[in-house]
This record gives C-alpha cells, structure tokens and sequence, in this order.
C-alpha cells in the first residue's frame, strides 16, 4: 500500500480560459444575429409570412439598440420595411427596403411633430420602443395585427 494514486497526464493546460470563452460567444452572437436578419421570408401565406418577418425585425433591432445603446428604428411603409439607425447626421438607412407580399398599414399611435424625420417605430437603448399598430393583410380578408405601446411586449393577434 505504499503507491501513491496520480495521474500522469493532469498539468495546468486542461480546459479553456474565460477568454476563450468569451470569444466563442461573441462569434455565436453575431451569427445568430445575422441568420436572423438575413433569413428568407417563411413559407405559407403572404400575410403570415409579413408578419413574421416584422415580428423578427422587431426583436433584433431591439436587441441591437438595447446591446449597442444606440437608437435604432423600423421605417413601415406601404411597399416595405427599412431598417434605420439614429447617426449624427440623422437617421440613416442600415439596409435596403425588405419588400411585403401582402398589404400593410401602419398608424403610429404618439406622433410629435418635432420630430417629423424619425422612423415610424423607434427602438431605445432602455428597451422601450415607441407606440403603434400595425396590420398585415391578403386577398382572401386574412388580417394580422401586432401592435405595441412602448412599454410591454409586441402583441400579434389574427383578426
């Protein structure tokens, strides 16, 4: 019983270092973010596929004001969605206009008129956004409606 129990191959290189882990999250992050924003519209009807598309470009741009604390906004227009992002120069385009399949309006439910340049949905680096309502519409009298008063979670309803 005088052998003593070790094993041969522990040495202080085993594992990884938080650094390391860190840099494998990061990189995960931003591809996670990009698939998101760059994901092709889902198959099914054009109103479900408007909406989801919205709803996604809802919770990234989010996340990237809240993450990099910087206002971020959503132009909603009659032809298509544009992503923006508040500058020193104002607000500028971040991508080209993502185009709907089915019909679309949107009513802003607060307006100041100061600000008459700022994107119809604004996303604050506190997590706010501002308020409004918005409806996805087909051919066939299929609408969807997801609507938001800044201060609580984007709600989508089939109506």
């Amino acid at each position: 019983m005088g052998s003593k129990l070790s094993s041969p191959h522990l040495s202080n290189d085993d594992g990884i270092t938080l650094i390391e882990l860190l840099v494998v999250v990061a990189v995960m992050s931003v591809l996670a973010i990009g698939v998101t924003i760059t994901t092709v519209r889902p198959s099914g009807s054009e109103t479900h596929s408007d909406q989801t598309w919205f709803m996604r470009s809802f919770e990234s741009n989010r996340t990237l004001a809240v993450q990099g604390r910087q206002s971020r906004g959503l132009n909603v227009g009659p032809n298509g969605l544009i992503p923006v992002m508040l500058t020193r120069d104002g607000w500028e385009p971040q991508s080209s206009a993502h185009r709907w399949q089915g019909r679309v309006t949107h009513q802003a439910k607060q307006y100041d008129v100061n600000l008459n340049q700022r994107p119809d949905i604004v996303f604050f680096p506190n997590g706010q956004t501002s308020a409004f309502d918005i409806s996805f519409s087909t051919s066939q009298s299929r609408t969807f409606r997801c609507t938001s008063d800044g201060w609580t979670e984007l709600k989508c309803l089939d109506s």
